[in-house]
C-alpha cells in the first residue's frame, strides 16, 4: 500500500493489533493553523456505556495509520466497525468519539474505558518510542493526566492481575487481553515504555498547546534539473520539526530529497534519501508534510518545476 507523502511505510508487525494501514492512502492536508488543536473527525461506530463506571484508561498502536488524520478516515467508515475516543500522532491530539459514549476498540472494556490510539507499532522499541517519537509520548502523557482527572481514575500503570481484580488505573490493550482473557491483542508491545509516560504523567505533562511554534518560509526558484539546499533553523534538538512544500498551478517533478542530521559523536553530517525511490510529484493540490525528526540540520531538494515551491519548515520557538 502505497503512503501519502511525507508518511514512511513500516512494515506490519508478524501480528497485527488493530491494523488500519489502508488509512494510509488518505492524503493529508498541512492544516498550518491547527498545528497542535484538538479536533473532531467524527466516527460512527459507537454506543451507550449502559451506565457503566469508566475505570480504565486503555492505550493502543494503530499499526498502519502515521497521522490522526488517515486513522479518523479509517474510524470514520461504518463497515470497519471500529474507533477510538482519541487518536495521538507526533503533533496533535484527534478526537473521534464523545467520552460519554462506549468506543469500539477492546471487546468487553469498551463500557468502562476511555480509549487512545497512538500513530505507531507494538514493534518499536524503546529507543524508538523516547528517541524518535517523544511529542507522541508528551501528548499522551497529558491526555492520560486530564482522563484520570476527568474520571477519578488513579495516575497509576496496572498489571494484568490488578485489571481482573477489577482495580482503575492505565493499561495497555494486552494488559486487558491477558488479565481477562479476553482477544488477542498485544499492544502497546513489550518495549513501551510505560515507565517514562507515567514519569510525565504524574510530573505534569505539557498540553497540546504548551509548545510554540515558529515558521521560517522558503522559495525553491523554478527550473529544470535545480538543487537547492535550505538550512534547518536551529531548535531544541530533543523536539521535532515539520516540513510542508505547496507548488503553483503547474505540477513539479520532486527527483530526489536529502535530509541531513548530525547524529554522529563527531558531528559528522549524516545523509538521508527520503522514500524508496526518492522521486515523486508534487501536485497543485498536494500539500505534502515531512518529519524532519531530531537532529537535522539542512535539506538539499532536486526538482525540475516550472514554477517557484514554497515550503515552510514550523519547528520549536526557542
Amino acid at each position: 500500500m502505497a503512503a501519502a507523502y511525507g508518511d514512511p511505510l513500516l512494515s506490519m508487525p508478524s501480528e497485527t493489533q488493530h491494523d488500519t494501514s489502508a488509512a494510509l492512502s488518505v492524503t493529508r492536508d498541512a492544516g498550518l493553523a491547527d498545528w497542535e488543536v484538538r479536533g473532531l473527525i467524527q466516527s460512527p461506530n459507537y454506543s451507550s456505556r449502559g451506565g457503566k463506571k469508566v475505570r480504565l484508561l486503555i492505550v493502543h498502536t494503530a499499526e498502519g495509520a502515521r497521522t490522526v488524520e488517515s486513522l479518523g478516515a479509517w474510524f470514520s467508515q461504518p463497515a470497519r466497525g471500529v474507533s477510538s475516543h482519541a487518536g495521538i500522532d507526533d503533533k496533535r491530539i484527534e478526537t473521534y468519539v464523545p467520552y460519554d459514549m462506549a468506543a469500539w476498540t477492546a471487546r468487553g472494556a469498551n463500557a468502562i474505558a476511555d480509549q487512545v490510539e497512538l500513530c505507531g507499532f507494538a514493534k518499536w522499541t524503546r529507543e524508538q518510542w523516547i528517541n524518535e517519537h517523544p511529542k507522541m509520548l508528551e501528548l499522551l502523557a497529558g491526555w492520560l493526566k486530564e482522563r484520570a482527572a476527568a474520571r477519578g481514575i488513579p495516575l497509576r500503570k496496572l498489571t494484568p492481575a490488578q485489571v481482573a481484580a477489577g482495580e482503575s488505573g492505565v493499561i495497555a490493550h494486552v494488559d486487558w487481553t491477558v488479565g481477562m482473557k479476553d482477544g488477542t491483542h498485544t499492544d502497546c508491545g513489550t518495549e513501551f515504555p510505560w515507565d517514562h509516560v507515567m514519569a510525565l504523567a504524574t510530573g505534569g505533562a505539557p498540553t497540546p498547546k504548551d509548545v510554540p511554534m515558529a515558521v521560517e518560509r522558503y522559495t525553491l526558484p523554478a527550473g529544470k534539473n535545480m538543487e537547492q539546499t535550505m538550512i534547518v533553523p536551529v531548535f531544541d534538538q530533543t523536539s521535532r520539526a515539520e516540513m510542508w512544500m505547496v507548488t503553483g498551478w503547474q505540477p513539479a517533478l520532486i527527483r530526489g530529497m536529502y535530509f541531513i542530521r548530525d547524529r554522529g559523536p563527531d558531528r559528522t553530517p549524516e545523509q538521508e534519501q527520503w522514500g524508496g525511490t526518492g522521486e515523486w510529484v508534487l501536485a497543485p493540490d498536494d500539500r505534502p508534510g515531512f518529519d524532519l525528526g531530531q537532529g537535522c540540520t539542512s535539506i538539499a531538494v532536486m526538482y525540475d518545476s516550472p514554477r517557484e515551491i514554497q515550503c515552510l519548515i514550523r519547528y520549536p520557538a526557542q
